[in-house]
């Protein structure tokens, strides 16, 4: 199929209602940005403002499917955090988070800080237990999902940045993406679960109507030390992976 067959299309539901033709009367620009990492995904759509209709509420639940020729697919749910207008000429502009910051309204409190101490929990439990309390479907990959906690104390600590936390210290990845907090192994290429090798997907400049590729020199460590010690003893070592410099310094 020529690229110029394509038609592009969007879809968007606020709160569950089809909002699709009163933004498509002063549509602009739609541009999702799917961060990996930490980071939460985000969502920013421009409209024309001389021509702008009803506006979706700030904390409104946005569910965004785009796609080509009629074919729609499900991108995921982003909560308005902020509305603003520029000009001239006018443009308003609508930016949405994949994280659910709304507090009672949106029945979460992710960013809350809490003081609770956990003994003898697995990572999957703390992970169900923290997903529930802010209405949100706890996915954790099934390698990560059995490592035992013996004790793990949240001291003034949101529910967001503890698991942010445990996944710094087991090399996971914490993201809350459509609905879903997910705890999942960095890098590995599979689904949720860990069941899985995600299929490899390449495409053509061919395929493209335009891209861009850049190549920035940055400072990469040659070795990594780490620090550790016996609980039970009080003897601390050293352990180093690679060699040369610079050296990286991994803090616990």
């Amino acid at each position: 199929m020529d690229l110029m067959t394509y038609l592009p299309q969007f879809k968007i539901e606020a709160n569950g209602k089809d909002i699709t033709a009163a933004i498509a009367q002063s549509f602009s620009e739609l541009t999702i940005t799917d961060v990996s990492g930490e980071k939460a995904d985000t969502l920013t759509i421009k409209l024309d403002g001389s021509k702008i209709g009803k506006l979706p509420t700030k904390k409104a639940a946005l569910k965004v499917s785009l796609g080509f020729n009629n074919r729609l697919y499900n991108q995921g749910t982003f909560y308005v955090n902020g509305i603003g207008e520029s000009g001239f000429p006018s443009v308003v502009t609508i930016t949405a988070t994949s994280v659910p910051l709304g507090g009672k309204e949106l029945g979460t409190s992710i960013q809350t800080q809490k003081t609770q101490s956990w003994d003898d929990i697995t990572i999957d439990e703390l992970l169900k237990t923290l997903a529930a309390r802010n209405n949100l479907n706890a996915i954790c990959n099934a390698e990560l999902a059995s490592i035992k906690l013996e004790h793990i104390d949240q001291t003034s600590e949101s529910d967001m940045a503890l698991m942010t936390r445990l996944a710094r210290q087991y090399g996971a990845v914490s993201k809350v993406s459509d609905g879903n907090w997910q705890f999942l192994k960095m890098g590995e290429g599979k689904n949720a679960s860990g069941t899985k090798t995600l299929p490899v997907h390449t495409i053509y400049k061919s395929s493209c109507s335009n891209y861009q590729f850049n190549s920035n020199s940055r400072t990469e460590a040659a070795s990594a030390v780490a620090k550790w010690q016996n609980p039970n003893t009080g003897e601390t070592g050293v352990v180093r992976s690679g060699s040369g410099e610079p050296s990286f310094q991994i803090l616990y």
